[in-house]
């Protein structure tokens, strides 16, 4: 499931569902990740769609709900649909989804670092952080070879930020996105690597980032 707030925190939200597609690049000597799915796409128009204290379900989120429990409407000429209100929870009901929620707690959260949400395990070692480094920019990396601590990693410098759009098909398919974006990553790395730039960030959509 994703969700995508807009303005202020839950002040209007749409909720989509679906399948991802997970695309590792490689430009220069660094490597960049994207995200993409018709679920993306659709939670952005979802959230485009509503209003101050609205929430906007799309087409493929409404399909998967208990429809019997949320009052909805059709927006016209959208596939999406508005919540209007819900149906309240017997008390019975609600033990039992907080009883399922409890079942997934020690998944869900690292209590001992208060994490707020789902942890990704992996197995330490100098090969998987060899492949972590490949995803972190030059200048971090230095700072984290000298052992400077976290909190004074940040820093201000003078810097020349250039942006560039790139225009894909609407029917591209994930392969072509994927090479042309790796093409396009190499590209640009090789124009502003002797100029001591690096790409600082990557999107595909409009809050979506790698």
């Amino acid at each position: 499931m994703l969700l995508d707030f807009g303005g202020d925190i839950l002040k209007f939200a749409g909720i989509s569902a679906g399948i991802f597609s997970f695309i590792s690049v490689r430009g220069g000597d660094r490597q960049y990740f994207f995200i993409c799915s018709q679920a993306l796409d659709e939670v952005i128009e979802a959230q485009n769609l509503s209003a101050a204290y609205e929430i906007v379900l799309s087409q493929t989120c409404w399909e998967l709900c208990e429809q019997q429990r949320i009052r909805a409407k059709y927006i016209a000429g959208r596939r999406a649909v508005k919540v209007m209100g819900m149906r309240h929870l017997t008390r019975q009901e609600y033990r039992d989804a907080v009883g399922q929620l409890n079942m997934f707690r020690g998944d869900w959260h690292g209590e001992e670092m208060a994490l707020r949400r789902p942890v990704l395990r992996s197995s330490a070692g100098p090969e998987v952080g060899a492949r972590l480094e490949k995803h972190i920019s030059t200048a971090v990396l230095q700072k984290l070879y000298q052992n400077v601590p976290l909190e004074l990693c940040s820093e201000l410098r003078p810097v020349t930020s250039l942006f560039v759009q790139l225009q894909f098909a609407d029917k591209i398919s994930i392969v072509e996105l994927s090479s042309s974006l790796s093409d396009s990553s190499s590209m640009i790395s090789e124009i502003i690597s002797p100029h001591k730039g690096e790409i600082n960030k990557t999107l595909l959509f409009d809050k979506v980032s790698a």
